[in-house]
């Protein structure tokens, strides 16, 4: 070995210099570029996750797991080989989900799903009769929704399902298809997925342990004219309903445009319209607009709101059911088009003489139809109302009489219900929409034969839909809107979630609008509606010197803040005193409450039977107590693509990185001796 120290040294210095420069080279310069070099990697990825209900679970939950990319073209006939992450067309997924659910062999064998982009003609994961178990009729097996899937509602178990986008889907294809050009013979493209999920059993257990969270958000009405100061009157009142978020597989991804952004859309406008006439305070019955939250999640807004109701909650005070006289949902109406412009409408009733009649309604919509849009009655042949929050009122008070404006008549004209591919809508349709049910409503509320007519100018109330639709459905403008602005101050910019979400606690006031209880949508549908409902401003300008906000500031009795901005900081956040009526309503499962917040400890979800005599006396099906799993901090989901070397090539590497780490020790060791012996020298 003496004899190599000085033979070994220009050898080893060769090395090193020829490592250092290859790294340099390449732009690797720590191990955090080495570790991009290696892995194409995404962390907080569209995925799949678990969702847990009364009964049991649904959706995904695993912990990482790693297999080489297969490319599946059919997904219904090519066969799977044993530990595979498939990669498939978006318009095959539902194929493989229930190719996994009918063939337990197959489950075990795969071991993820990756899922690429496509544009099929139809993309539905919602069941064929969403909610069937709602329906105040027998025929629960009528297909509303033809096209549905219903693999939205799987327990797909241990098999993480990840959307890939942009580059990554590209690299997935190519991966997966060098690997099957290869025979899955030597070095192979893999993909490592981590779904972690925390919750498991049902939601009972996980609210009990602490490891899921309910879905929840928030309901938002108004009243037009607005309640008396003194509290309530004896005015009969006429509901107006939208919902304002829907689902998707991909809970990220949700986009609702037609069901059921479409019909908020037009009830805001609606109300827009209705509030700047000049008949609201002679009206002899009150309009209340109601846009609740949840609806997808087992009615769980509406249901709520009656259960709020019911319980004579400050959410709302003002209301009772007993007044609740008539109700008028705006469905899905954002297809309603044809390519001139011309919309057609149709109103869908229980026609039984168990419920209300609703001949008054339906002969004031037809009524309020013009040369832009088409009213008709929907077929008598269908068994009843469509899948709508109508359901909950006719459940708890079957007198009330109710029509559903929707852009089909017997079966769901939207091919994309509750997909992301629920992104497009006509503003002329919704526009169409909103002009028809303001005439209707203004003739309903002011009650009598003769209806002085309604002004409406129809570029106004396009100019409205189509800012609501920038603000609620794009990208850009969306919440950075001049609209949005001028009401709200956004937590986030770009186009607001359309998924519920989690609700992590609730707030001693539900009328408290902080940004971390309060989703950006829900206080931008209370400022619009609180703002376009109001009689006018409070006596001396804003009620306060320097405007509103909801702590030190806060208007007087009968009056709302609106446009009070949080994070604008002194008077230019404050907001103005309008006389007006505008509540929030909390919307989350019925079975579920603060435990032992009465004591003043610190919010803490719990399980609550205050409710089960209430459903039980009205019949409700069981509450479904849908709540979300927790999941790891940090990214997760995530999932990362990089190439496995063949395992006889890892071996070489293997050998060659012990010479090379042998050859290093031998040629420090040598120019340790060197250097020692040059120091004894000297």
């Amino acid at each position: 070995m003496a004899g190599c120290h000085t033979r070994c040294l220009p050898i080893v210095a060769l090395l090193v210099a020829f490592l250092h420069g290859s790294f340099c080279h390449s732009g690797v310069n720590k191990n955090s570029d080495l570790q991009r070099k290696i892995y194409a990697e995404v962390h907080n990825a569209p995925a799949c996750v678990r969702l847990l209900n009364a009964t049991g679970t649904v959706g995904c939950a695993a912990d990482p797991v790693a297999a080489p990319l297969l490319p599946l073209g059919n997904a219904a006939t090519d066969p799977v080989p044993d530990g595979r992450m498939v990669v498939v067309s978006e318009d095959q997924l539902s194929i493989v989900l229930q190719r996994l659910q009918a063939d337990a062999a197959l489950h075990e064998r795969v071991k993820g799903i990756l899922v690429i982009r496509g544009s099929p003609a139809s993309l539905t994961p919602a069941d064929r009769f969403p909610l069937a178990a709602y329906a105040p009729y027998s025929n629960q097996g009528f297909a509303w929704n033809q096209n549905g899937t219903g693999v939205s509602m799987l327990d797909i178990g241990p098999v993480p399902v990840f959307l890939l986008e942009g580059v990554m889907a590209a690299q997935a294809q190519q991966r997966a298809e060098h690997n099957a050009v290869k025979g899955f013979n030597g070095p192979l493209h893999e993909a490592e997925l981590d779904a972690t999920m925390f919750a498991a059993g049902n939601a009972s257990a996980c609210i009990t342990q602490g490891s899921c969270l309910p879905l929840g958000g928030h309901s938002v009405w108004a009243a037009l004219p607005p309640m008396p100061v003194s509290g309530g009157d004896s005015k009969p009142i006429v509901i107006v309903t939208a919902g304002i978020d829907s689902t998707a597989f991909f809970h990220d991804r949700t986009k609702g445009a037609d069901a059921p952004l479409s019909g908020l859309i037009a009830m805001l406008a609606a109300a827009e319209v209705l509030g700047n006439s000049s008949y609201a305070d002679v009206y002899r019955k009150r309009l209340v607009f109601a846009a609740f939250a949840g609806e997808p999640w087992g009615y769980m807004g509406s249901k709520r709101f009656l259960w709020e109701l019911h319980s004579r909650e400050n959410s709302t005070l003002g209301l009772s059911l007993e007044q609740i006289e008539q109700v008028v949902e705006i469905g899905q109406v954002g297809r309603a088009a044809d390519k001139s412009g011309q919309s057609a409408f149709y109103l869908h009733f229980q026609r039984e003489a168990q419920f209300g009649a609703a001949d008054d309604l339906v002969k004031a919509f037809l009524r309020a139809g013009d040369d832009k849009a088409e009213v008709s009655e929907a077929s008598s042949h269908n068994p009843g109302i469509p899948p709508s929050s109508l359901m909950s009122f006719l459940r708890v008070k079957p007198s009330i009489s109710g029509v559903v404006l929707e852009e089909f008549n017997t079966h769901f004209i939207n091919p994309f219900f509750q997909s992301r591919l629920d992104a497009n809508i006509s503003a002329e349709a919704v526009t169409s929409a909103a002009i028809v049910a303001a005439r209707a409503l203004h003739e309903t509320a002011y009650g009598t034969s003769e209806v002085p007519p309604l002004k409406i100018a129809r570029s106004a109330v396009h100019a409205t839909v189509a800012a609501l639709v920038g603000c609620l459905l794009m990208g850009e403008p969306g919440l950075g809107c001049p609209l949005a602005d001028e009401l709200i101050s956004p937590i986030s910019r770009p186009e607001p979630a359309h998924y519920i979400s989690t609700l992590p606690f609730l707030g001693q006031d539900s009328q408290d609008p902080d940004i971390a209880m309060k989703m950006d949508i829900e206080r931008f549908i209370w400022n619009f509606l609180a703002s376009r409902t109001a009689s006018g401003p409070v006596a001396g300008s804003a009620g306060k010197q320097g405007g509103c906000d909801f702590s030190s500031r806060r208007c007087e009795e009968g009056a709302v803040c609106v446009g009070f901005r949080a994070v604008v900081k002194g008077s230019a956040g404050r907001g103005r005193c309008l006389r007006g009526t505008a509540k929030y309503v909390p919307s989350y499962s019925t079975r579920f409450g603060c435990k032992d917040c009465q004591q003043g400890n610190p919010f803490q979800w719990a399980l609550s039977n205050s409710s089960l005599d209430w459903e039980a006396a009205s019949a409700w099906p069981p509450d479904p107590m849908w709540t979300e799993s927790n999941w790891p901090p940090g990214g997760v989901p995530s999932y990362k693509f990089y190439q496995r070397e063949a395992d006889g090539r890892e071996i070489y590497m293997l050998t060659a990185g012990i010479f090379v780490t042998l050859l290093s020790f031998a040629g420090t060791t040598a120019a340790q001796a060197v250097y020692q012996r040059q120091l004894k020298q000297r």
